[in-house]
């Protein structure tokens, strides 16, 4: 059971490392910024892959968190696409990311709970 447990941890610490991430590229950070823009370049993603799938395959919170995910990521493309262009108007968008990480977190303490 320990092994599980420290799995779920290590997924949320990727997760915090994408909010970390985002908000170091909006600050002006020179980074690589796959990691962000992707959710197969994602750590959290790879880690999903690699760990979800196998042992959560049926259940129905892994399909929503996916969906999060995918979501998740496809708003911070919106959000870095707009950085780029000048435009840091992007607090809808934010608050929008936001919710959807709080999400993860909830649909990762439920699959924890299963396990």
């Amino acid at each position: 059971m320990a092994a599980v447990l420290n799995e779920f941890e290590q997924g949320r610490i990727k997760h915090l490392l994408f909010k970390s991430k985002l908000r170091a590229i909006l600050l002006g950070a020179d980074i690589d910024e796959s990691p962000v823009l992707s959710e197969h370049e994602c750590p959290f993603g790879q880690w999903m892959q690699a760990f979800l799938l196998k042992k959560f395959a049926n259940y129905p919170e892994l399909r929503e968190l996916e969906h999060v995910h995918t979501d998740m990521h496809r708003l911070a493309r919106l959000v870095v696409r707009q950085y780029h262009a000048g435009n840091d108007d992007n607090a809808d968008a934010l608050a929008r990311i936001e919710a959807l990480t709080d999400r993860v977190m909830e649909l990762l303490d439920a699959l924890e709970a299963k396990s």
